[in-house]
Order: C-alpha cells, then structure tokens, then sequence
C-alpha cells in the first residue's frame, strides 16, 4: 500500500513538472510571434 502512495504521489510530481514544463513553451511562442508582428510594422 504504501509503494501505491509513493507512486501515486511520483507520478502526480512528474505530471506536474511535465505541464510547467510544457505550458510556458506557448506563451514564449506566441511572445515571440507578437514581437515579430511589432517588428514587421
């Protein structure tokens, strides 16, 4: 039983980690892309 917690709680930190890692990667797209647009004009 215990083992499960211990997993449970891994992967609930892995799934975690994994989002923030991903979520920001957008934002910093679409920045980018805003930059460019300002640049362009």
């Amino acid at each position: 039983m215990h083992w499960f917690i211990i997993g449970t709680v891994l992967n609930n930190s892995m799934l975690f980690s994994i989002t923030w890692s991903i979520l920001p990667s957008p934002s910093l797209f679409s920045v980018s892309s805003i930059n460019k647009e300002f640049a362009g004009e």
